[in-house]
């Protein structure tokens, strides 16, 4: 640790200072994003068209024929420019994640010890990629059977579905947080092994509860309510749930 402790005020400087650079970074990929309106529209409005990865793995299988036929609409005179800002802002935002963990990291650094300092890095990769790969999930996986499963549902023959382009940039967006969220788990759970608050052998003991606590997470997560989608979105959890288990021995 540094011989020479810093005081509340010299924190908070270095602190604003690395949310004011984190701002700016996030800013600049969001201005960068905005300008690629089509690509980035196309990557988003993507799990409507035929061509999407898991809707093509599916046909080739024969388990789907076809895409359900679905349009968005607008309703508001200026609510697609806002969609394409906000839209903008958390593309830049995961653009920039790998800078704001390094100003988190130069900013908690110094008030560790060495042999922590070592250990740090390897925990912020970690969590990178467990959140991404949470996001993919969330994007391959878990949002188009939402997306199927919504577009398609009618609570009477009468009632036509139209979905608004806030509506499903919105599910998309929450889902995506959530599911990477959820994916940092493991680190989480390490971190609380590391206070004394939880341990392995507690983990096994309490299991059944976790399941049970797990679909209750998955049911608020996945708003279909079918069975499959459910076990799309607990399932993982619950893998992540055993490979924390194992990274607290």
């Amino acid at each position: 640790m540094s011989d020479t402790p810093s005081t509340f005020w010299e924190h908070l400087d270095v602190m604003r200072g690395g949310l004011i650079r984190c701002a700016v970074v996030v800013m600049v990929a969001a201005v960068a994003v905005f300008c690629l309106r089509e690509p980035l529209f196309r990557f988003v409005l993507w799990p409507m068209e035929a061509d999407f990865p898991t809707w093509k793995w599916l046909t080739d299988l024969g388990l789907m024929q076809a895409l359900p036929e679905a349009e968005l609409i607008n309703t508001e005179l200026a609510r697609q420019f806002i969609v394409h800002i906000q839209t903008a802002l958390v593309a830049g935002a995961m653009i920039a994640l790998p800078y704001i963990e390094f100003e988190i990291v130069r900013f908690v650094r110094p008030a560790l010890y060495e042999n922590e300092r070592r250990r740090l890095m390897p925990v912020v990769i970690a969590a990178y990629v467990l959140f991404m790969l949470g996001a993919a999930l969330a994007y391959f996986v878990l949002f188009p059977f939402t997306y199927l499963f919504l577009s398609d549902y009618q609570v009477a023959l009468t009632v036509h579905n139209w979905i608004s382009l806030s509506s499903y940039i919105a599910t998309l967006g929450i889902m995506i947080l959530m599911i990477g969220l959820v994916a940092e788990l493991p680190i989480v759970c390490r971190l609380l092994w590391r206070l004394g608050l939880i341990s392995r052998a507690g983990m096994h003991r309490y299991r059944r509860h976790a399941i049970v606590a797990i679909f209750i997470l998955a049911a608020v997560i996945t708003p279909t309510g079918d069975a499959f989608t459910l076990c799309l979105v607990a399932v993982p959890i619950w893998l992540l749930y055993e490979l924390s288990a194992l990274v607290i021995r």
